[in-house]
C-alpha cells in the first residue's frame, strides 16, 4: 500500500535561525526535581517540527533531534532527512527509516514538499492489516475445515449406500457363474435382468449422491414436480431387495398407483434410500 493515505499536513514549524533554547522554551519543559528534559504533551503529539527557510521547506526535526540537539542556532545543525515520495510504499518507507533511525519522513510531491510520515502510523496499519489478514485466514481455514468434513461425510455415505446394491449384484453374478449350466434360458434370462436392473439402479443411486454432495455446496437447485410415489418406491425397495432377503426382511408397501407427489425427485429419492 501506498504512504499517500497516511501523510499528516498538520504539523508544528520554525524557520532555521532560532537559538535551540527558543524551541526548547517552546516544547520542552525541565522537570525541576530531576532534573530531567521533558517534551511537552503538544510536541508529543505532533512528533516533529518543520524548518523553513523564506516559507519553504529545508529539513525536520524530531523529538530526539530537539531534545538531543546542543548548538545555538537551528541552522548550525540539521538532520539529513531522506526525501521519500507518495509514491513509496509502507514497506519501502519503514526500511528507510530504520536504516535513517527516525521516525518521521518528509514526503515529496512533484518535486515539492507534501507532509509527514509518521512510523507510528505506519507500524498500527500494518498491525490493522495483519489482524485482519489473520482473521481472513482463520475464516479460510474454518472453511477448509468444513469442505473436508463434508468431503469425509460425502464418501462415507457413498461407501455405505453402495455396498448393498453392490452385493446384489455380486450374489446374483455368482450365482449365473456357478449355475449358468443347469439353469433354464427363462431363469438366465431373469437373473440377467435382475442385475441390469440393480445395475441402473445403482448408477441412479450414484448420481443422487453426487446432487447430495452439490447440494452441500449449495450449488443444487429445488425443481419440484409431479412424481408417481409407487413407482418410485418400487425402483427404490428393488435396489435393496436381495440385501433384505439376506437377512430375512420383506420390504413392501400398501402405497396405490394413483398417489402421486409435488417433490424434487432427486430429494425425494434420497429421502426413500435413507429410510430404507
Amino acid at each position: 500500500m501506498k504512504i499517500e493515505y497516511f501523510i499528516k499536513k498538520d504539523y508544528m514549524t520554525s524557520d532555521q535561525f532560532p537559538g535551540i533554547n527558543f524551541v526548547k522554551n517552546d516544547y520542552i519543559t525541565t522537570d525541576q526535581i530531576l532534573g530531567n528534559n521533558v517534551v511537552s504533551n503538544e510536541f508529543l503529539n505532533q512528533k516533529a517540527i518543520v524548518i523553513l527557510e523564506n516559507k519553504q521547506y529545508t529539513e525536520t526535526l524530531t523529538a530526539t533531534d530537539i531534545v538531543e540537539y546542543s548548538h545555538n542556532l537551528i541552522v548550525d545543525w540539521m538532520p539529513e532527512n531522506q526525501q521519500i515520495t507518495v509514491d513509496y510504499s509502507v514497506c519501502e518507507t519503514l526500511k528507510i527509516m530504520k536504516n535513517k533511525a527516525t521516525d518521521v519522513l518528509p514526503v515529496y510531491k512533484a518535486n515539492n514538499f507534501y507532509g509527514l510520515i509518521y512510523k507510528n502510523d505506519l507500524l498500527e496499519y500494518l498491525t490493522e492489516y495483519t489482524n485482519d489478514l489473520n482473521s481472513k485466514v482463520d475464516k479460510k481455514t474454518n472453511e477448509l475445515q468444513e469442505l473436508i468434513a463434508t468431503k469425509n461425510q460425502f464418501f462415507s455415505i457413498i461407501a455405505h449406500d453402495l455396498q448393498s446394491p453392490f452385493n446384489t449384484i455380486l450374489g446374483f453374478s455368482k450365482l449365473l457363474e456357478k449355475n449358468a449350466k443347469n439353469y433354464t434360458p427363462e431363469k438366465i434370462e431373469k437373473l440377467a435382468k435382475y442385475i441390469k436392473d440393480v445395475s441402473e439402479q445403482t448408477y441412479e443411486l450414484l448420481v443422487n449422491l453426487l446432487e447430495w454432495s452439490k447440494s452441500q455446496q449449495n450449488k443444487i437447485i429445488f425443481s419440484p414436480e409431479t412424481v408417481n410415489l409407487k413407482e418410485l418406491i418400487d425402483k427404490k425397495i428393488t435396489t435393496f431387495e436381495k440385501s433384505a432377503e439376506n437377512k430375512e426382511i420383506k420390504l413392501f408397501h400398501t402405497i396405490s398407483n394413483s398417489v402421486s407427489v409435488s417433490a424434487d425427485i432427486n430429494m425425494l429419492k434420497t429421502i426413500l434410500r435413507n429410510l430404507i
